[in-house]
């Protein structure tokens, strides 16, 4: 058996919005797509909306969301040439191009509004695609249709913003052409010479991509027999296999992969009930079976998806939102050698096939159009998916059969709609009623059409609870009747020969206001029997008579022995030809003084009898009380608070009961309500009828207050009283409220009961007060939050017949009642109900009754009363103090994750154009920025146009608009300020150079210590001068411990170079030591100073040698023999900082100004340092030997130094050299002192003032 070593692992998210749709996803939201499957693409969040229709079908469609802000302004004056480049949400170019790809439809809007700016499509505005390409002027085609212009139409065949009229103009359109899609970059180009006024914003929306390539409808077929097939011959060798059916079936074998002698490997899906997917695999020796349940029907006619997908490891099964994974046998892919059956199996014993639609077909990495491998002989298996029922040809709510090709539709009232697709319908014949005595159809007929004997229908609707509905009489007096009994009856009588038969059936409510559908027909019963049957609406609510309708054989002018309700005039003396043929109908109601019962006000439709279908409205043409219509005032609930609405049906008329009610007007809209002022009292005079009502034990009263002023104290402001004036008892209800709440007392046969309910009530808001007695208790409730209870007696109140409200009138209140803290009420009373006794019709509404100006029984004491109104009071309390929540809960958040990328990137390519010139007159109120002038126009968008107004704007100016010349001012000027300023910044630098300069120059004090003291004023003219002062480099004072030995040169080493004899030198000269040594301080020289210092010395020892005395004499007076040791002292020479590391800007520019005064001593010491590195060595050599250093042997070694280098420094001496570069002349000192600045002890961080200068004295020689 050959196996498949190889697979793709199995991708975790569907591909698109339509694979999740077709799967069973229906809730719109974001979803995660793989464009590639197991490709090298990644996961991507996209915002699906389901239920997208699109050629009558249903897709998921997936939209994409870019950064380009809508309404952007692209074109005006003064703007530049520009690039745009979009970004799409979670979407590289690459996925961009895969989703196009995959889909079966893409589109984008693209919307362009212009001011005198031509779009120039593809020459001056480029839309560039994902792929690169280009979009070019179309003219509505299928795929783009930008331009709203067909070619001809508008100039040289542009869109209508190439007209270039001064007004605003829009072209918009979708963009479809795959190619073309998604745009992801855009050039505009401005116009050389811009329009005055010129302008242009453009919009663009997200794309929208639907359907699946793989899956198309064109690639379907469709199997019209559940014998038929198709036959693939490959066999399922590699990738996954899936498809997309639809059916009406329950059963259905779909696909069969058959095995063959060599390979056993099988494989079936079949649908194995309305809910249920069978998966029966036989693979690597092994059976398998998966069956998969669905929650929704199968066979509904609509696209389901199955898939099967293997890896080394598992098998999952799909179908639609479902899925099913299993380990797969033996861990290898199988292979399959036998033929693949799609729809169908050859063999005639299996299960039947598939009487549907099959679609996208995939296996062996390929899709397959199956509609390809369509033969036009073999008319079972056809192209495409021909569902007849999709165009839903069937009227009137009718049910479509589907039969692939062909249809038949099943009315869903077939006593009404009859027609291959139930067009005809006869309740479209509808007329109405309005209960007057003429307000009926009376109808004659001949030719013998057997009405009495044939199948009645009728449709009928009305709020009357009696009324006639029809009568139907011939010559011999034979007749049915159809009437409306009570509310919940209707009563059907026939003759059975001389016998009045009556049976009613009983239904819920007949009088509702809805259409209620009748059906009368004869029929035969199990026992042979021939009964009548009559329905309402449908067959389960019927009613049978077991009798017939059977005539009189002669003619009787009192035929019945039984009352006829209905008895017509009858005329004697007809022949019985005559008799036999005639008939005659009553609809709605009879002639006046031949019934009791009432004329119908409500609406008839749809009469049938027999075959015969009557025309209501053309019969409704001869009586002007019928109208040709049934409208129904009552369906929009017109009556306001809880009124009655009483149809008129004549064009939708209709009539408001509020006797129940507290409101009034004709659809009982105004309230009853009063405002007491507190000097005003009702008194209102009442009778009850009934015994109950006079001694009620179960009163009701209902009223809502609010007050307008506050209670103090102990008041109580009265709300409402009600008594009887008669009784002896004078039995009482009182109401009231005071600071501390709402009080009732209840007063009965002098006994005083009382139920109070705390709360700050009179707080200027509505409050709902109830109140009622029941079982021996009291019960009051506030707000219908607030409730109190106290038990009472059972004992009844008797003879109440005086309402009193807003306050009491204190000579009609008994004496067992204190009334010293009563006050009356201040404020708004309304809806005030009283019901002496529970369930009974007799309400008592004062308010409403003064409104109606029924004034008799009113008395009003004080002030006249003002009406007022609580319902805004009340729904403003219920907005403040009520909050209502909303919770919606999915079965998922489907929210996209964040985004923000910025609007789009823009990349300006050159200059703006320049503006033409234009003649303007002024505004009076300018608008900041670019101006477009007020020209009517279509609204676009309500975005603000990037400031661009289009309002207050004259026909010639455009706010802010400049001319040629004062462009040309303005930019004068500008480059003669950035002239200016580059003048001033020259001039500055140079300034800055000039003083860095001088601070670098050595001040005048100290001249002594920058001059050599042999300088001379003019060197000679073919020698360098002798005035060069080193840089602080060559005298590094780490040259001085760190120089580099001596090497020997032609046998003579370190320290044994010869000295210089008198005779060696020129006049006027005298030898230069190349390392001096301080005897005060018993070290080497480590400043220039000491160096200068030690110079002079040796020359007044010289001159003392050749006046007065041997060395010996001298070497005694300077201290006698060397004694420091460089080797063992490696404590610093001075105090300063390693020089190497601290530059020269840091030095000039940081240091404080103190510290500048002494920089070239510290060069100085750099420089001797330098020097006297080198000769460490040689000193310590002549030291062993007991010899004096010589200056001859010094100036030897100084010239070997400038030939190797300055030591080990690491720098080289900029200084001018000497042409000899042998001996340094030096001219004596004239001064006896000099000075010199110490600078031990001081580091970088505490060099903040100047050096002590320090005198230092040099005696002449013997003092």
């Amino acid at each position: 058996m050959e196996v498949r070593q190889h697979s793709p692992p199995i991708a975790k998210y569907r591909g698109s919005c339509d694979d999740y749709y077709q799967a069973g996803y229906k809730q719109s939201g974001a979803y995660q797509i793989d464009l590639d499957s197991t490709g090298p693409l990644q996961p991507v969040y996209v915002w699906c909306e389901m239920e997208y229709q699109y050629q009558g079908e249903k897709y998921g469609m997936t939209k994409i969301d870019h950064n380009f802000i809508p309404d952007t302004r692209v074109r005006g004056t003064g703007m530049y040439d520009m690039r745009k480049l979009l970004s799409y949400r979670e979407m590289t170019r690459a996925e961009l191009v895969k989703l196009t790809e995959s889909s079966t439809w893409c589109e984008q809007l693209v919307v362009y509004d212009c001011y005198r700016a031509p779009l120039q499509l593809g020459k001056s505005t480029i839309f560039q695609s994902a792929r690169g390409e280009i979009l070019e002027l179309r003219y509505n085609t299928d795929a783009d249709s930008l331009c709203s212009c067909r070619k001809g139409t508008c100039p040289q065949n542009r869109c209508q913003c190439d007209k270039g009229h001064p007004q605003w103009e829009k072209d918009s359109g979708y963009i479809r052409y795959k190619q073309h899609l998604p745009i992801t970059e855009l050039r505009i180009l401005q116009s050389k010479s811009p329009a005055p006024q010129t302008s242009a914003n453009l919009s663009l929306g997200p794309l929208k991509c639907w359907g699946d390539a793989l899956s198309k409808v064109a690639s379907a077929v469709t199997f019209k027999t559940s014998s038929s097939y198709l036959h693939l011959r490959s066999p399922w060798k590699s990738s996954n296999l899936q498809f997309m059916f639809r059916t009406h079936q329950t059963t259905a074998l779909l696909l069969n992969q058959t095995p063959t002698s060599d390979n056993s490997n099988s494989l079936v899906i079949a649908l194995i009930s309305e809910k249920s997917v069978k998966f029966t695999a036989r693979i690597n020796n092994k059976t398998l079976e998966v069956v998969i349940q669905l929650d929704m029907t199968i066979g509904d006619g609509n696209w389901h998806f199955v898939a099967i997908e293997m890896d080394i490891h598992n098998i999952r099964y799909t179908v639609d939102a479902k899925r099913h994974i299993i380990d797969m046998p033996g861990k290898q892919i199988p292979s399959f050698n036998g033929s693949v059956y799609v729809g169908g199996y050859i063999d005639e014993n299996a299960m039947s096939g598939l009487k549907g639609c099959l679609r996208g077909f995939h296996y062996n990495d390929k899709d397959i159009d199956l509609s390809k491998m369509t033969d036009p002989s073999i008319p079972e298996v056809s192209a495409g998916c021909t569902a007849s029922c999709e165009s839903n040809p069937c009227q009137n709510q009718a049910k479509c059969i589907e039969h692939w090709g062909s249809y038949t539709c099943i009315c869903t009232n077939r006593w009404a709609h009859w027609g291959d697709s139930c067009e005809r319908n006869m309740n479209k014949d509808e007329i109405s009623f309005d209960g007057t005595a003429t307000s009926f159809l009376d109808l004659e007929g001949f030719k013998g059409d057997n009405l009495l004997d044939s199948t009645i229908i009728l449709s009928f609707r009305t709020y009357d609870s009696k009324a006639i509905l029809l009568y139907i009489h011939d010559a011999m007096n034979n007749f049915l009747q159809l009437e409306l009994e009570k509310g919940n009856k209707l009563k059907l009588s026939f003759n059975h020969f001389k016998t009045i038969v009556s049976e009613s059936l009983v239904y819920n409510s007949f009088n509702d206001g809805e259409w209620k559908q009748i059906v009368i027909q004869e029929q035969i019963d199990k026992n042979n029997l021939h009964v009548t049957k009559m329905f309402v609406n449908s067959p389960d609510n019927m009613v049978i008579v077991p009798y017939s309708r059977l005539k009189l054989p002669t003619y009787s002018y009192t035929p019945f022995k039984k009352y006829e309700t209905i008895k017509p005039p009858r005329s004697p003396g007809l022949t019985n030809t005559f008799m036999s043929e005639y008939y005659r109908l009553f609809v709605g109601g009879t002639l006046e003084n031949t019934s009791d019962i009432d004329q119908l006000s409500g609406c008839i439709r749809g009469l049938k009898i027999g075959d015969k279908v009557f025309s209501l409205q053309q019969e409704a043409h001869q009586n002007p009380a019928v109208a040709m219509m049934c409208g129904s005032g009552c369906s929009s609930s017109p009556c306001e608070h809880n009124g009655k609405c009483i149809e008129k049906w004549d064009h939708n008329k209709f009539y408001c009961d509020c006797r129940k009610t507290n409101f009034i007007g004709n659809q009982c809209q105004k309230e009853a309500s009063e405002n007491f002022s507190g000097s005003s009292v009702l008194e209102y005079n009442f009778e009850l009828q009934t015994t109950q009502a006079k001694k009620t034990t179960s009163e009701n009263l209902s009223l809502t207050f609010q007050a307008s002023i506050a209670v103090v104290g102990k008041k109580q402001m009265i709300l409402a009283v009600i008594m009887s004036s008669k009784h002896d008892d004078h039995d009482m209800l009182l109401f009231m409220l005071n600071a501390d709440g709402v009080n009732i007392k209840h007063c009965q046969k002098r006994i005083v009961n009382g139920l109070m309910i705390q709360g700050k009530f009179a707080d200027g808001k509505p409050h709902k007060l109830q109140y009622w007695r029941f079982g021996g208790a009291m019960y009051l409730t506030l707000d219908d939050v607030e409730e109190g209870k106290v038990p009472n007696t059972q004992d009844s109140l008797n003879d109440l017949d005086v309402m009193m409200l807003g306050g009491v009138v204190l000579d009609k209140i008994p004496s067992y009642i204190e009334t010293d803290t009563f006050v009356n009420f201040s404020g708004c009373l309304s809806e005030v109900l009283f019901t002496p006794v529970k369930d009974e019709p007799y309400i008592i509404k004062p308010l409403k009754e003064l409104r109606s100006d029924n004034n008799d029984s009113f008395i009003i004491h004080g002030d006249e009363l003002v009406g007022c109104s609580l319902e805004s009071d009340k729904d403003q309390q219920m907005t403040t103090e009520s909050t209502f929540t909303t919770e919606s809960k999915t079965e998922q958040d489907r929210t996209m994750p964040p985004w923000n990328p910025g609007p789009a990137e823009t990349i300006y390519l050159n200059a703006p154009p320049s503006t033409i010139t234009v003649t303007t007159t002024t505004l009076s109120t300018p608008t900041p920025g670019p101006t477009i002038p007020t020209i009517p126009r279509t609204p676009v968008s309500t975005t603000d146009r990037l400031n661009v107004s289009k309002s207050a704007i004259g026909h010639t100016k455009i706010g802010g608009t400049a001319t040629d010349l004062e462009i040309m001012i303005a930019l004068a000027i500008i480059c003669g300020l950035m002239l200016i300023s580059v003048l001033i910044a020259l001039f500055l630098c140079k300034k800055r150079k000039r003083e860095r300069y001088v601070m670098k120059k050595v001040p005048p004090d100290d001249l002594e210590l920058k001059v050599p003291l042999n300088y001379a004023a003019s060197p000679p003219p073919s020698q360098k001068p002798y005035d060069h002062i080193a840089r602080l480099d060559e005298f590094s004072m780490i040259s001085v411990t760190l120089g580099p030995k001596r090497r020997k040169e032609n046998g003579v080493g370190p320290g044994t170079e010869p000295l210089l004899n008198d005779s060696d030198l020129s006049p006027g000269e005298y030898p230069v030591q190349s390392t001096f040594y301080n005897k005060k301080k018993n070290r080497p020289a480590s400043s220039i100073s000491e160096v200068l210092e030690e110079i002079e010395r040796q020359k007044r020892e010289k001159d003392c040698d050749d006046n007065s005395g041997p060395d010996d004499e001298v070497k005694e007076k300077q201290g006698g023999e060397l004694e420091w040791d460089p080797l063992n002292d490696r404590a610093p020479l001075t105090s300063v900082p390693p020089f190497d590391t601290i530059s020269e800007d840091f030095i000039y520019q940081m240091l404080p100004s103190p510290i500048l005064s002494v920089m070239d001593d510290i060069e100085e010491l750099s420089l001797e340092s330098a020097s006297t590195f080198g000769t460490l060595g040689s000193m310590k050599k002549q030291e062993e030997d007991g010899s004096d250093s010589d200056p001859l042997q010094a100036l030897e070694q100084q010239k070997e130094l400038a030939m190797d280098g300055n030591g080990d420094s690491g720098y080289e001496a900029e200084s001018r050299k000497d042409p000899d570069d042998e001996i340094i002349n030096i001219t004596p000192p004239s001064p006896n002192k000099m000075y010199m600045y110490d600078i031990s002890g001081q580091t970088p961080n505490n060099w903040t003032s100047t050096p002590n200068r320090k005198l230092l004295e040099y005696e002449e020689c013997g003092t």
